[in-house]
């Protein structure tokens, strides 16, 4: 029997992390619904590049685009690094078992001892190399969230004041960072992580434990859910983006680059620069909500001038 696990702490609530720049390392921000209706990703900047110059024939399809669903992408966990709940899961295990994730279905708390809690599933899972930061890779999943399911959760996660993903995982055993024993059952567990988790001083074997603290690394690990909560024991484990469709806002780029055009020949250095985005929105095979918001609303500033 494997011991379950949920990342989930009372703590610090953590804000919406938009990702601002989507280029920085490989991962969802390749993705896209298309106006075929299939949801598509590339592998990194350079194999975008080759597949604009081939028409896009080497993009994989993942999944049919379904309107009654938000496509949200988020970091799931992170490598090499124990969470609030003193759990750690080093990069060769984790990368042999991240794809555990795909298919699983999406909950709210951790209520997983139904299915009919679920309110989407994993559409897919990728491994990031962390551009910044070599020592702690992560996972992202690509979330497929049913809008009828649960309203309150849907606008949430469009309006930034529900952000915090939490994984839920069986192991077959941990082993000490501390003393290096190995649990398979928590009946196994030695007074380091029964009574010394998270401090950085263990009495019992007489050591510091730095910079992290006493902590279980995991073995066999398995996941097999996902949840929104209110406080993650990953802190970075939050949501990055809603994917948006270009079958939704195809018929915008049109518009965004005629109008950014004319604000670019225009004499305003606002218009001008208010010209530019839209002019790089309509080139984008990808628009994310917040960008597509944005967009429309130098459309409405547009308009207000000109009536």
């Amino acid at each position: 029997m494997k011991r379950v696990k949920h990342m989930n702490f009372q703590g610090k609530v953590i804000d919406c992390c938009y990702a601002n720049n989507m280029s920085e390392h490989k991962g969802f921000h390749k993705y896209a619904v298309t106006g075929v209706k299939v949801m598509q990703k590339t592998a990194d900047d350079e194999e975008e590049k080759k597949n604009k110059e081939t028409k896009n024939t080497n993009v994989e399809r993942i999944t049919e685009f379904d309107p009654e669903f938000l496509y949200v992408r988020v970091r799931a966990v992170t490598a090499n690094i124990p969470n609030n709940n003193g759990d750690l899961f080093i990069i060769d295990e984790l990368k042999r078992t991240f794809k555990t994730f795909i298919n699983q279905r999406v909950f709210k708390n951790h209520k997983s001892d139904n299915v009919t809690n679920a309110v989407g599933r994993i559409v897919d899972a990728v491994w990031v190399d962390h551009p910044q930061d070599k020592e702690h890779p992560y996972v992202e999943c690509l979330l497929e969230i049913d809008r009828k399911k649960d309203q309150e959760l849907v606008r949430g996660i469009e309006k930034g004041y529900i952000s915090d993903v939490s994984m839920g995982c069986r192991v077959e055993y941990s082993i000490c960072s501390c003393c290096g024993n190995k649990a398979h059952t928590e009946r196994e567990y030695c007074d380091c992580i029964k009574k010394a988790k998270g401090k950085h001083y263990c009495p019992y074997c007489k050591k510091k434990s730095e910079p992290h603290g006493i902590h279980e690394e995991n073995y066999g690990v398995e996941f097999f859910e996902l949840s929104f909560v209110t406080d993650g024991a990953d802190r970075e484990a939050v949501v990055k983006e809603i994917v948006a469709s270009d079958a939704m806002t195809g018929s915008l780029q049109e518009k965004f680059h005629k109008v950014g055009q004319i604000l670019v020949d225009s004499n305003n250095p606002v218009f001008q620069e208010a010209g530019i985005f839209l002019r790089k929105m309509a080139s984008e095979e990808i628009i994310s909500n917040k960008d597509m918001e944005r967009a429309e609303r130098f459309i409405d500033l547009i308009d207000s001038f000109i009536e």
